[in-house]
């Protein structure tokens, strides 16, 4: 039987982990840092007051129907809470904190009671009808040329830019293009509801316009794939059951643990050392990133100068009435001076978020200094009432800080450079058993969506190759 060291539990990792194990042809080993599995699909334990996420995470539906009721049979029948964005989208919503108010329809910035509203509708035809070039290379290029190519510079350098800068702490000439992906700057709200249900149906426009209200966006423009939760509060859940079903088939799991290095012979690995303890190995599958890659491979990172991460803080709370947000699951803040980065309504996709009679809520901050969890806990509450989403009234059973480990990741141009030159010259190696899997493994390989789709196939191509 074929040996296979995977570095990394996160879900990538464990996607891995399961295809070579699930094949019957591989003895797996999946080499975690941590005590945990699962990356950031893990939770905080409380004690009597519960679990609460790392952030709000679900397991999205991929398409690939090996991968899809691999995930879905981990929990028994009628144990998932599933969402969809087909009528209406109702456990998946996201607002917005933006110009001091919540706004409710829409994840994307809507200008419809701008003053200036008029000035930003000219500047975008008039950019639409000077812009007749392609926007080549998505990924090389950074945030700012993007927005110009899709809104033109009043849009983007009056209403944009700030908003970035609020979450990044950086202009967008220096963020690469994926950020507008993560957090929803790839369209603009300028038009009421009649005259977007015609612009829709216009790709140049409608592919740059957001509809004005989120529920009642025709359902061809929408994904029909899923997303699933579990009903029973906690992502963890979906974690311990892959860590089950695995050790089931044999894996082995080394926790508190690093491949410290390994042994390179004609072209392939045939060592590593995971702590001190020496395995052979047939494939060495890496989902941690380029950088700890580099350092296993012996690169030379003298040459490189990286832009530090933020910490990103989570602060969990249990509150006694719900939000006042509605359907919204997901809040975003694009206000300066909010020390709001996103607001995890879980109530609004997870039916069993509710613990003896209390709402978890959590709210995600980027911090670039220092951090005093006191004084960001009293600004998070004053916010929240502050844009009426909670009420002053409001009595907080239980409230936690917490600073993770790994910082938020900043995609910055030099760091996505860094990250490609990193991932360019591991290839030049021609490892032959080696293959990176997880974020960033491919030039704008980012979500988790499209990170596992990737896995799935790259393992399927390893396992089918050694038939």
């Amino acid at each position: 039987m074929k040996k296979v060291v995977i570095i990394g539990g996160g879900i990538s990792g464990l996607t891995a982990g399961y295809l070579f194990a699930n094949s019957g042809k591989y003895e797996v080993h999946i080499v975690e840092k941590s005590d945990q599995l699962g990356g950031l699909l893990k939770s905080f334990d409380y004690g009597e007051f519960g679990h609460f996420d790392y952030g709000a995470h679900n397991i999205l539906e991929t398409g690939i129907d090996e991968l899809d009721d691999f995930y879905y049979n981990l929990l028994p029948e009628g144990k998932w809470q599933t969402t969809t964005t087909v009528n209406g989208q109702r456990r998946a919503l996201t607002g917005l904190m933006y110009d001091n108010k919540l706004q409710e329809k829409s994840p994307f910035i809507d200008l419809l009671n701008h003053k200036n509203l008029s000035a930003y509708i000219g500047g975008f035809f008039q950019n639409l009808n000077q812009n007749k070039s392609e926007f080549k290379d998505l990924y090389q290029q950074d945030a700012y040329s993007y927005m110009m190519h899709l809104f033109g510079s009043k849009i983007s350098d009056e209403i944009l830019v700030p908003a970035i800068e609020k979450l990044y702490g950086r202009h967008p000439k220096e963020l690469n293009t994926m950020v507008l992906f993560l957090t929803q700057f790839t369209r603009i709200g300028l038009f009421e509801e009649n005259v977007m249900k015609e612009l829709v149906h216009t790709q140049n426009i409608g592919s740059r316009l957001s509809f004005t209200n989120q529920l009642n966006l025709p359902g061809e423009y929408l994904t029909h794939l899923q997303s699933w939760y579990p009903k029973e509060y906690g992502i963890y859940r979906v974690i311990n059951a892959i860590e089950e079903e695995l050790l089931e088939k044999g894996v082995v799991f080394h926790k508190n643990a690093t491949v410290t290095k390994v042994y390179k012979a004609n072209q392939k690995i045939d060592t590593v050392l995971i702590n001190e303890d020496e395995y052979s190995v047939d494939e060495l599958i890496c989902s941690v990133g380029q950088y700890p890659l580099g350092l296993l491979l012996n690169i030379d990172m003298s040459s490189y100068s990286f832009d530090a991460h933020p910490k990103t803080i989570i602060t969990n709370m249990l509150i006694d009435k719900p939000l006042t947000c509605g359907e919204l699951s997901f809040i975003y803040s694009y206000d300066k001076g909010s020390k709001v980065f996103r607001i995890d309504n879980y109530i609004n996709y997870c039916e069993g978020a509710k613990k003896d009679g209390l709402y978890r809520i959590s709210i995600e901050s980027v911090e670039f200094g220092k951090i005093d969890k006191k004084e960001l806990q009293k600004k998070l509450i004053d916010e929240l009432i502050a844009y009426d989403i909670m009420s002053s009234d409001t009595n907080i059973s239980f409230i936690e800080t917490e600073i993770l480990e790994n910082g938020f990741p900043l995609l910055t141009q030099n760091n996505v450079f860094v990250t490609n030159d990193l991932r360019n010259k591991i290839h030049k190696f021609k490892i032959d058993n080696l293959t990176n899997i997880g974020i960033l493994s491919e030039e704008g390989l980012f979500f988790e969506s499209d990170v596992i789709k990737d896995t799935y196939f790259k393992i399927r191509t390893i396992i089918e190759k050694g038939d």
